[in-house]
């Protein structure tokens, strides 16, 4: 019995471990910068500089460099240093920094500033903060010699780093273009720098576990901490039907990696044999995405309340999935095209773009959106015969590109074009690209003649009227250096397909989709005509089988078929409209109802079967109908089969007649 859901109404209480609202100079700092300010505070990661104030604008000094660094790259700290045991003399095992201090120095990340001295109180310039977090990345050896741009002022031996920290957006130049690296760094950079490395870092968010136990209290847990704000309760679904808002409150864990649900009372989970919980839409602290739109995993119940006594369970509720943007917000280069999906096929999808509630008159997607300033889209889904989904929301702001740069890179002559020929039969086909301007390739595959896709497409991967395409990727460039990209499987072999190429810069400049004539390599392999053929009942089969005892209400058949396989059946009144395969699969009736019973189990080749109907029927001494169907490991399955059976007539006790004792005549 899969997991029942009834009355699932639910109220938002969502704990939060950290208030801006308590520091009186984050009043009218900007929503996006105090929600980073937040993360940081909740992972522990910031603190203010005093009871109400945070010191945004403060300077900030070597040994508070020292503890954030340690922190986001999650170095090891001691938790206790020896006296005498640290690295600088002027560095004490009683100051507040020092365990942090000796923790960045053994990773590599900062050094003292000579004569054995640390200079914890030294304040900190851009450059020494950009040394710092490329090193903490990894990123040293992808470094240029020195910076790339006129614009940018730092040291000779910085000039790398800050190019680097720059490129991966660690670092912000100013509105003018401009970088002075030897400029003191303030805590509100520092704040940017290490929200921005924490989600270069942090991996894709993930569902651990999920255990359903008693007092109906549900615990999701996740691979990091999420953002509260990032949820809503109807993106979580427990066997296809999501929870919604009303008589149950949801706290989450102090380190913010549970989720904690308590349900209506009237939820029952059935036996909890292969319950499934669907999990979407939520973002991690540092906003990493689920590693996919929706992610399944198994429900763990223990200890489940007992079955309710009242009518059975409606049948499931169909909600068309919510959309998904991609990218799915935040600050974006001017021009971006955000393309909307949904998990559900053949579902339509309508938004808007100025942050009111769509409806079905709004504008229909067709097409990625272009994002040229501050937008907010909202979109929903719907599906004929399904409930619409939940309405989707994406705010996004647009980057300060640098003025100066906005020339597309330029291929060099020749290119793109095809590759070397790939092995027979892999449906492969490679790609050469060169252009005169470090950046990405972005490359979409479409059949011969198809209509060509604009740029934002081929970057989005999309082909000409927006669908996703046979195949696309993309490829880092190197300026003047030949880039070979190798496509995945495309779906024939000895076929001719279009390759349209799209070169961007890192300023988000791009060319005009080329195209190349590509031919899949022919095939290597004779493939074996596939098993087409259901499997077959044996003659007179299915039939009744044993006759079970009175008043039981249930029923045997027999079935026996040529090919081993899967055998699915469901019990409906008699002469009530017939299910087709789809229905029986589901275990619903021809009116798309649950059927009576429902039963499944494998089966052998050219072996008799008995299968009991193990749910007793509505009543005795009744006609009812039998629909069966079976399916080969192939897929191939039989066409329904009806077979009509009676339950056993009521069982009836008789009462004995009493027994008469007679008195015989008096003696004369």
């Amino acid at each position: 019995m899969a997991v029942l859901v009834c009355g699932l109404a639910l109220t938002s209480q969502a704990a939060s471990a950290a208030d801006v609202s308590q520091f009186a100079d984050l009043e009218s700092v900007d929503p996006s910068l105090k929600k980073k300010i937040e993360a940081l505070l909740e992972a522990g990661v910031f603190e203010g500089t005093g009871d109400d104030s945070f010191g945004l604008q403060e300077q900030m000094s070597r040994a508070e460099l020292a503890k954030v660094m340690s922190l986001v790259f999650d170095l090891k700290v001691d938790s206790v240093l020896i006296p005498g045991s640290g690295s600088f003399q002027d560095v004490t095992s009683e100051h507040w920094a020092s365990r942090f201090i000796e923790a960045v120095t053994e990773a590599g990340l900062m050094e003292g500033t000579g004569n054995g001295e640390f200079d914890p109180s030294g304040t900190v310039t851009l450059e020494q903060l950009a040394a710092v977090l490329v090193r903490g990345l990894g990123e040293e050896t992808n470094t240029p010699s020195q910076g790339s741009s006129s614009n940018v002022d730092a040291s000779e031996w910085a000039k790398g780093y800050v190019a680097r920290a720059l490129e991966l957006k660690l670092l912000q130049a100013g509105s003018d273009g401009t970088f002075a690296g030897t400029g003191a760094a303030t805590r509100e950079t520092l704040v940017q720098s290490a929200f921005e490395t924490k989600k270069a870092i942090e991996p894709e968010l993930d569902v651990r576990s999920a255990v359903l136990d008693a007092g109906n209290r549900l615990t999701i847990e996740f691979s990091a901490a999420i953002d509260p704000d990032s949820f809503e309760l109807s993106n979580i679904r427990i066997n296809g039907i999501p929870l919604g808002d009303g008589d149950a409150t949801y706290t989450l864990s102090e380190d913010g990696k549970q989720l904690i649900v308590t349900l209506k009372s009237t939820f029952y989970a059935g036996n909890a044999e292969n319950a499934r919980i669907e999990v979407a839409g939520i973002r991690s602290l540092f906003d990493a995405p689920m590693s996919e739109a929706r992610q399944t995993v198994a429900l763990t119940v223990t200890n489940p309340p007992a079955p309710p006594v009242t009518s059975p369970a409606p049948a499931p509720v169909i909600v068309t999935a919510m959309p998904t943007a991609d990218p799915a917000g935040g600050e974006v280069a001017s021009g971006t095209a955000v393309a909307l999906s949904t998990s559900t096929a053949g579902a339509s999808i309508y938004y808007t773009t100025d942050g009111s509630e769509p409806t079905t008159d709004s504008a229909l997607y067709g097409e990625p959106i272009a994002i040229t300033g501050p937008t907010t889209i909202k979109a929903f889904a719907v599906k004929a015969g399904e409930t619409a989904s939940a309405v989707m929301s994406a705010s996004y702001t647009i980057a300060v590109e640098p003025p100066e740069d906005t020339t597309p890179p330029g291929f060099a002559a020749t290119y793109p074009k095809a590759g070397a020929a790939q092995a027979d039969g892999s449906r492969k086909v490679e790609l050469l690209v060169r252009a005169d301007e470090a950046g990405t390739a972005y490359y979409v595959v479409v059949a011969e003649g198809a209509e060509a896709p604009s740029a934002a497409q081929v970057m989005a991967g999309l082909d000409g009227f927006g669908d996703t395409a046979l195949d696309s990727g993309s490829g880092a460039m190197t300026a003047g250096e030949e880039l070979v990209v190798v496509t995945e499987a495309l779906p024939a072999d000895a076929t001719a397909y279009d390759v349209y190429v799209v070169a961007a810069d890192a300023a988000g400049n791009a060319t005009a989709p080329a195209k190349v004539d590509v031919t899949t390599p022919p095939s290597d392999v004779v493939e074996p005509p596939g098993d087409t053929t259901p499997p077959n009942f044996a003659p007179t089969y299915p039939k009744a089988g044993t006759v079970l005892p009175n008043g039981s209400r249930q029923v045997m058949f027999k079935v026996r078929t040529d090919e081993a396989g899967w055998l699915k059946y469901v019990v409906v009144p008699d002469g009530d409209r017939p299910p087709d395969a789809e229905q029986i699969e589901s275990g619903f009736n021809g009116e798309n109802g649950a059927a009576l019973a429902f039963g499944q189990g494998g089966l052998e080749a050219d072996m008799e079967y008995d299968v009991l109907v193990l749910d007793p029927l509505p009543a005795d001494a009744t006609a009812y109908e039998i629909y069966i169907i079976v399916t080969d490991e192939a897929g191939n399955a039989t066409a329904p089969v009806k077979l009509d059976v009676t339950t056993p007539p009521a069982k009836v006790i008789t009462t004995p007649p009493a027994k008469v004792i007679t008195t015989p005549p008096a003696a004369e």
